[in-house]
């Protein structure tokens, strides 16, 4: 049986529950009217291995923190779970000798995966199965990502945080899960989101430090400025004439390489109990082991506090340069202590970061209001940056 059919028997299943032909056009409605509203970003849910007689609830809201982590916080539609006797993916994890014990939860998702968190015999584990070959080319991506990182933090303490591959097949993978609690930063005090980001940064301080030393300068990854330019329009100039300043700046620093993540933040960590320390560090897609300084600390406080507030990452980034922000200020202040870095160099760092973000923001799938996306993150934020270059020409 293909992965592609389990989706569909699994899916089907559900559907098959309701012995209610409205209630069954309400929910496939509710999922047009979903799918519709945010693309292809939408996910079926649930403790769907077990629960033997369980009815099905229909609603939009919040998953675990865990599942979160790994859909990238993506809206979720929860159907519940399904019976053991309708479920066609409990033949499809046993055969590759994953346990569907009581314990498993599972997403599917529309776009080409299916997540489940269980146990391969007694260890516990999370598979993604791929249904098309996007999906494919991006679980290889992560695996690779990960691999490398593991083998260039052998032999230090991070390598702990990692999760290992167990299993690689063209079609499934299956990675040990790490230890600690995913955290849904919307659900976080101030306090609780403090304290996770300051735990985060001593991530970023460790990688930083193992590439202290190091004779090799950092390198910068080739953007596709112009490709980038030519989907966001004319606003995307800003763009270039950022990145020759930046490139300027970058050329009489000659900053070390360092070993980054490429993806840090709140929701690809997970921490004890007191959220004193952090326990795993996933989503190892973009490392690089010859990354740019800061950047990991950048990112990690930019992404982190725009998720707990609600607000689009350009609404942080832009304070970087203001600095007129007092929380973000304390923030900045602890990552240059923790980095034994002045706040000018993370300014001028965060234009490398902003780049790379606006990089990922023009890929399939596109945010939504694309057009207002790139006023937003392109035009307002370049204006900014533009200010605070202009500021600073004797910097370069």
């Amino acid at each position: 049986m293909s992965n592609a059919g389990a989706i569909n028997r699994v899916l089907q299943s559900n559907f098959e529950a309701f012995p209610e032909t409205r209630t069954k056009w309400l929910i496939g409605a509710g999922i047009s009217v979903l799918r519709g509203a945010i693309g292809t970003q939408l996910f079926v849910s649930g403790s769907a291995l077990s629960r033997p007689h369980g009815t099905l609830s229909f609603s939009v809201g919040r998953v675990t923190p865990a599942l979160k982590a790994m859909l990238h916080g993506s809206p979720v539609l929860s159907l519940g779970w399904a019976t053991r006797e309708r479920n066609a993916v409990v033949s499809l994890l046993e055969k590759i000798g994953f346990s569907a014990s009581s314990d498993c939860d599972i997403a599917i998702s529309l776009n080409g995966a299916i997540v489940v968190f269980g146990y391969l015999e007694t260890q516990p584990a999370v598979a993604h199965f791929t249904t098309t070959q996007t999906e494919r080319r991006r679980v290889a991506r992560q695996i690779s990502g990960l691999t490398r990182a593991r083998r260039e933090l052998a032999g230090s303490d991070m390598l702990s945080k990692l999760p290992e591959p167990l299993r690689i097949a063209n079609d499934f993978t299956i990675q040990s899960r790490v230890n600690g609690k995913f955290l849904d930063p919307h659900e976080l005090t101030v306090d609780e989101s403090t304290k996770a980001i300051f735990s985060g940064l001593e991530v970023a301080g460790k990688l930083q430090q193992l590439g202290k030393g190091r004779q090799t300068a950092a390198r910068l990854n080739p953007l596709r400025l112009d490709e980038i330019v030519r989907v966001v329009g004319t606003q995307g100039r800003v763009l270039l004439e950022a990145r020759d300043r930046f490139e300027r700046w970058f050329s009489q620093v000659a900053l070390p390489s360092v070993p980054t993540h490429g993806d840090l933040w709140i929701g690809n960590l997970s921490f004890n109990e007191p959220i004193s320390e952090v326990k795993g560090v996933i989503d190892w897609e973009s490392f690089d082991k010859c990354g740019l300084p800061f950047f990991d600390a950048l990112h990690l406080i930019i992404m982190s506090v725009s998720s707990h507030r609600g607000v689009p990452f350009s609404e942080v980034l832009i304070k970087i340069w203001e600095y007129d922000d007092g929380y973000l200020r304390m923030l900045l202040d602890r990552a240059c202590w923790r980095l034994g870095v002045g706040r000018s160099v993370l300014q001028w760092v965060a234009i490398a970061t902003w780049i790379n973000l606006v990089a990922q923001g023009t890929m399939e799938p596109r945010p939504n209001r694309f057009a207002s996306w790139v006023d937003d993150t392109v035009g307002r934020t370049g204006s900014i940056v533009m200010n605070w270059l202009a500021l600073n020409r004797h910097d370069n």
